[in-house]
């Protein structure tokens, strides 16, 4: 009974501290948003739109509709700042100022792909160096501000040494057991040192009558050792998927950039769905497929997985049996992804090589734990397809107009019933930007 009241206890300090990570990072977003504009010319749209996407998410920050998070929450008692953001911006004021019971648009996209486009406007699109560089330098000032906050309140949670205490071991498990592998890589290191000499060993005894029984153990003891190495290199591999989840706790904020290019055209840009949840991704992926935002080809891939109303929560993802909008992209076409923030190359998963045929890596032969269309090769192929739509048609499997519209019906189904499970009212529509002002 104990525990159980202190893992509630430690549940709600997790989810203040979530609450407040949040509205941290929807000021400095929102802020940075307003600061690019006024040096980017025909920029306006995208901070109204940033605004609304952010506004919608704080609506649905609380499943049980208990903690929505609404404008003045985010600015605080500025009230000059919010005036003069709102009479600039006023859609997303009107639509999210108070608590009220009206029917509201959804937005096509999460808030982090609005930034995206601010930094690919300002730059131009072949810039990329400075584009990743620029999305770099925002995440890491967002993860600093982070972690001064989360400092914060653990100092001002300190008369709970037991929470402090959970709270505070976590990155110590995970450096122990880097360690741990460390010294597990150093053991069969030298394990694999004294093979090479026993294989010298047997091959100048070669003439022995036991060099039979010397050689059958050798070889088991390889065996064994290259299943200790597997073993090995799971678990590294787990500790790096633990890792990026870790990343993804960024409230608003994406942890993958993809780049993609089509012979000479320009290039184009998406990043991952800058959502914390399952069932805001879930929202924010059907609005991108119905609302025309995505191209029809990746909209047709993603609705191909896109789950069915009867599906559980822990049921594996599987295809629609009436539908395929699947496709393989050519192989004229380059995409690549990278962490924003490491900036590696993020090899493709099982996932996007079942909605573009994309060629995901042997150690990567899982399927994400978030949504179908939530990695960033969605937004960006979409991009690049918008655009060179007339001079190249993606391999795609053959389906009926009936089927497509089925198919559109189901995930438009399963969307309104996740907008009541959030308790958002929906008005039918998507939120169209403010075109830009002269």
């Amino acid at each position: 009974m104990k525990k159980n009241k202190e893992r509630k206890r430690q549940g709600t300090d997790e989810y203040l501290l979530k609450y407040e990570l949040f509205k941290s990072n929807a000021f400095v977003l929102i802020n940075k948003m307003i600061q690019l504009c006024n040096k980017t010319h025909g920029s306006q749209h995208l901070v109204d739109e940033i605004c609304y996407s952010i506004f919608f998410f704080g609506q649905i920050f609380d499943p049980n509709g208990n903690l929505n998070i609404y404008p003045k929450d985010i600015f605080g008692d500025d009230q000059t700042f919010i005036e003069k953001l709102s009479s600039k911006y006023n859609k997303p004021f009107e639509y999210f100022h108070s608590q009220t019971s009206t029917e509201r648009p959804l937005p096509r996209r999460s808030p982090f792909s609005c930034v995206l486009d601010m930094f690919v406007l300002q730059n131009g699109p072949e810039d990329e160096i400075q584009i990743r560089k620029s999305l770099e330098d925002l995440v890491n000032e967002l993860k600093d501000m982070n972690l001064n906050l989360e400092k914060k309140f653990l100092d001002f949670k300190k008369g709970e040494p037991e929470e402090n205490k959970q709270c505070l071991e976590f990155k110590k498990d995970l450096d122990k057991k880097k360690q741990d592998l460390d010294e597990k890589k150093k053991d069969l290191d030298e394990k694999n040192k004294d093979l090479d000499e026993k294989k010298q060993d047997m091959e100048v005894t070669k003439n022995k009558l036991d060099v039979k029984n010397e050689n059958l153990n050798f070889e088991k003891e390889c065996l064994d050792l290259e299943k200790k190495n597997l073993r090995l290199e799971k678990e590294i591999w787990k500790k790096k998927d633990l890792d990026l989840r870790r990343e993804k706790k960024l409230e608003l904020v994406s942890t993958v950039i993809c780049v993609s290019k089509y012979k000479n055209s320009e290039k184009h840009y998406g990043v991952s769905m800058s959502t914390t949840s399952l069932n805001a991704g879930r929202i924010v992926i059907a609005a991108s497929c119905l609302s025309g935002y995505w191209n029809k080809y990746v909209a047709d891939a993603v609705m191909t997985y896109y789950p069915e109303q009867n599906q559980k929560k822990n049921e594996k993802k599987k295809k629609k049996d009436y539908f395929d909008g699947t496709f393989k992209l050519p192989e004229s076409i380059s995409c690549k992804a990278y962490h924003i923030t490491k900036r590696t190359e993020m090899n493709p998963c099982i996932s996007c090589r079942n909605l573009f045929g994309l060629k995901e890596w042997e150690n990567n032969l899982k399927e994400w734990e978030n949504n179908y269309g939530n990695c960033a090769e969605a937004e960006c192929l979409s991009n690049l397809l918008l655009d060179v739509s007339l001079e190249i048609k993606p391999e795609q499997h053959t389906y009926n107009p009936e089927d497509r519209e089925n198919a559109r019906a189901s995930v438009e189904t399963v969307l309104k019933n996740t907008l009541k499970t959030v308790h958002f009212k929906w008005n039918g529509e998507y939120y169209p930007p403010q075109t830009q002002r002269p």
